[in-house]
């Protein structure tokens, strides 16, 4: 066999193990499970035990396979594989159910847990189909959350504080003058890139600033004016040339600063055509969530769903 005609195999087998699992039906001679409900009539191509596989059905699954594998199948003894493993599961499975290990706890486990998805799936498919998301909800939800979606104009800095906080008119003085001396000492050294680095670890006041040489993570206006104040903000988004030592001091209620421009970002603002799949996505994420949510709330009050909150709290875990 060829390296091509054993990559098709593979596919095959896989595509039969799959299908044993979603469709092995024919007539049981038992009716003790769940699976004799499955049986259908009609020509067979496998048998067991009164089982049968009907080939009608076996046609009209593979219909539906992509064209690869209907390619693969067009052998013989590529059918024979599919067939044969559609059989190996349904035999397996017949064999569980006749040893009654459809009632084993761990598998009745997994059993509610498939039910109860299938109910949620079938409840909910149809309602979400039709109430899907249409073009114009889609761009209103654009149109109103737009500055969401965007970002807005950030800036990174780099500092050298030199706080004074409550400090006396005379005290805010001393800190001015030793700002301004450390501002002459940064102008004057502009063009070293490792200059302002080095007066931050030897001058600055802010401790967490100075352990990363006074650099901070780019940030908004906003944000800048809410860690180190407005005054501060409006000076680093003065500058406009990444690498420039602010030309003064700036004054802010903390104390007295050296700011230099490390970098900027432009705002960013993203064309409908670049999110409207992603909106789609969500506004239809949101309304089956608040579908589900209403779907649990009628079936509990159909049903007289009560939690007893105490023997909940009283439960004892080995």
């Amino acid at each position: 066999m060829t390296p091509k005609a054993r990559i098709a195999l593979s596919a095959v087998i896989l595509v039969a193990l799959g299908a044993g699992a979603g469709f092995a039906t024919g007539r049981a001679s038992s009716r003790r499970g769940l699976l004799a409900s499955r049986d259908a009539a009609g020509p067979a191509v496998a048998e067991f035990r009164g089982w049968s596989l009907p080939a009608a059905m076996v046609a009209k699954e593979l219909s539906t396979q992509p064209a690869r594998v209907k390619e693969a199948l067009r052998s013989p003894a590529a059918r024979k594989t599919y067939v044969e493993g559609v059989t190996r599961t349904a035999l397996f499975a017949r064999e569980a159910e006749r040893r009654g290990l459809q009632l084993d706890p761990d598998f009745l486990r997994r059993y509610e847990e498939e039910l109860a998805k299938t109910f949620i799936e079938r409840e909910l498919e149809a309602a979400q189909r039709q109430g899907a998301p249409t073009d114009e909800e889609v761009h209103r939800w654009f149109e109103e959350n737009a500055a969401a979606l965007g970002r807005p104009e950030r800036a990174r800095i780099a500092t050298v504080a030199y706080l004074a906080g409550d400090a006396d008119a005379a005290a805010r003085a001393d800190k001015r003058r030793a700002a301004e001396r450390g501002l002459a000492a940064a102008l004057r050294r502009a063009a070293d890139p490792y200059a302002f680095g080095g007066l931050a670890r030897t001058e600055s006041e802010d401790l967490q600033a100075r352990a990363t040489n006074g650099e901070l993570p780019f940030a908004t206006r906003e944000e800048l004016a809410q860690r180190l104040g407005p005054e501060l903000a409006e000076a680093a988004f003065a500058a406009r040339e990444a690498g420039t030592v602010v030309p003064r001091v700036v004054e802010t209620q903390r104390g007295f600063y050296v700011v230099k421009l490390l970098g900027r970002e432009a705002a960013y603002a993203p064309a409908f055509e670049d999110v409207k799949d992603a909106i789609r996505s969500r506004l239809a994420a949101e309304r089956r969530a608040k579908a589900y949510e209403a779907l649990v709330q009628r079936v509990y009050r159909e049903a007289g769903v009560r939690f007893d909150e105490k023997a909940i709290a009283e439960l004892k875990i080995e």
